[in-house]
């Protein structure tokens, strides 16, 4: 038996922006988990100004994004 993973024949499929809830911008997206931990991952291991100023640098080019 062998312990290889295999990807899906297809990409999963997103919902269009426009069904983005009220609640939510449509300029968010929904990541994959494993992505998601690696970028967690990547960012604990900068140092945390570093980091600070990352976000701040999100914070001030994003769109849709209260303050």
């Amino acid at each position: 038996m062998s312990d290889t993973i295999t990807a899906p024949a297809t990409a999963p499929t997103t919902a269009p922006a426009t069904s983005a809830p009220e609640s939510r911008p449509a300029t968010h997206v929904a990541l994959p988990v494993e992505l998601a931990n690696g970028i967690l991952n990547y960012l604990a291991q900068r140092p945390y100004g570093e980091v600070a100023d990352l976000i701040r640098g999100m914070e001030a080019t994003s769109v849709g994004v209260a303050p």
